[in-house]
């Protein structure tokens, strides 16, 4: 690549001083008019060093888009060269195009046993839940069934136990009647005794009066 020319920068004539001058000023003057001269000058340098830098790097940076434009160009014509080979390569043959249909229906084949095979095992399932809570329903029922039986069982067995103790109890009565009956039927018979003594008492003691009456 070419370097650009820099333009250059019409000499300002304004600034150059007559010897004249130049003669007439002090030397302390003269040392900062020099000073201020090379400042100027190194500025001025400065300048035309950052410019050709900032091109240069212009310059490269282009450099570098054309070659990666020219990298992409050829990797597009690399593409579609293989594409056009891949084609080539794909169109297939008859016996290819047989073996892939046979291919296919095989698959096709797999994929109906495979859906069979998982609807007769959801079936399967589905039946074994149906089966598990038709016997846990049955379980239940039966529980129901033998705490409901118990509970009768133990209704029978609490009224078989409240007539026993009502029978007790009028066994018990009848006993307690029977014993006072047999009481009075004592106290009777002693006083009947009794009574019987005090006749015979009175009749041996009327007896023995006459007898003393006779004698």
């Amino acid at each position: 690549m070419k370097k650009k020319k820099l333009p250059k920068k019409p000499k300002n004539k304004t600034k150059k001083k007559s010897k004249i001058n130049l003669v007439k000023q002090s030397p302390i003057k003269k040392n900062k008019i020099k000073a201020a001269k090379k400042t100027a000058t190194k500025k001025k340098l400065n300048k035309i060093k950052l410019k050709k830098t900032i091109l240069f790097k212009k310059e490269k940076i282009k450099i570098i888009k054309k070659k990666k434009k020219i990298k992409k160009t050829v990797n597009k014509k690399k593409i579609k060269k293989n594409k056009i080979k891949n084609v080539k390569k794909r169109i297939p043959s008859k016996s290819e195009i047989q073996r892939q249909e046979n291919l296919i229906k095989e698959i096709q084949e797999e994929q109906r046993q495979e859906e069979q095979r998982q609807t007769q095992e959801a079936q399967r399932q589905e039946e074994q839940r149906q089966e598990a809570q038709r016997q846990e329903e049955q379980r239940q029922e039966e529980q129901r069934q033998e705490a409901q039986r118990q509970e009768e069982q133990r209704q029978i067995q609490k009224k078989e136990a409240q007539r026993q103790e009502e029978q007790r109890h009028t066994q018990r009565q009848e006993e307690q009647r029977q014993e006072a009956q047999r009481q009075t039927q004592i106290q009777e018979q002693r006083k009947e005794e009794k009574r019987q003594e005090q006749r015979q008492e009175a009749q041996t003691q009327e007896e023995q009066k006459k007898e003393d009456k006779n004698e």
